[in-house]
């Protein structure tokens, strides 16, 4: 996952492996290289020493100044799998795939950009709607502030 800083695994999969990886990300910023409860983790579940001097030189500069989370976690459609077929019946798997990443990486997004819904039919007539209550709220509190007087 430090090497390739995106990784594709079964959801359930995914979801556990992410609370590990904030850890890492964040005994790297709060303690730094130095201390030495964070070398003897980093040691620990980076076991090559190339993941080690990434994590301190690229990854953990990244998020010096930010507070977590330091991932994210997407959820992919399910794919459907053909485990065996006997004859005329079929059995079919199905599996639940996700996206770990580690936020900043250098590949495009996957979610891409999201269209402006502001100019569609139904906004356009709600914010229409809503100007013209604010514009008859406006003009009936006179007349009210009147009567009261």
């Amino acid at each position: 996952m430090i090497r390739e800083e995106r990784a594709e695994f079964p959801w359930n999969r995914a979801v556990e492996a992410r609370p590990y990886l904030e850890r890492l990300i964040q005994l790297g910023v709060e303690r730094g290289e130095n201390d030495d409860y964070t070398t003897e983790m980093m040691e620990w579940w980076l076991p090559e020493s190339d993941l080690i001097t990434k994590m301190y030189k690229v990854i953990v500069p990244r998020f010096i100044d930010k507070e977590g989370p330091f991932t994210s976690i997407y959820r992919l459609p399910d794919q459907r799998l053909l485990v065996y077929r006997t004859g005329r019946n079929e059995r079919w798997k199905r599996y639940e795939l996700a996206v770990l990443e580690i936020d900043g990486n250098p590949f495009p997004p996957i979610l891409g950009e999201q269209d402006s819904k502001s100019s569609s039919l139904l906004n356009i007539l709600i914010k229409d709607s809503l100007q013209n209550r604010l514009k008859k709220l406006q003009l009936d509190t006179p007349k009210d502030a009147q009567k009261t007087q």
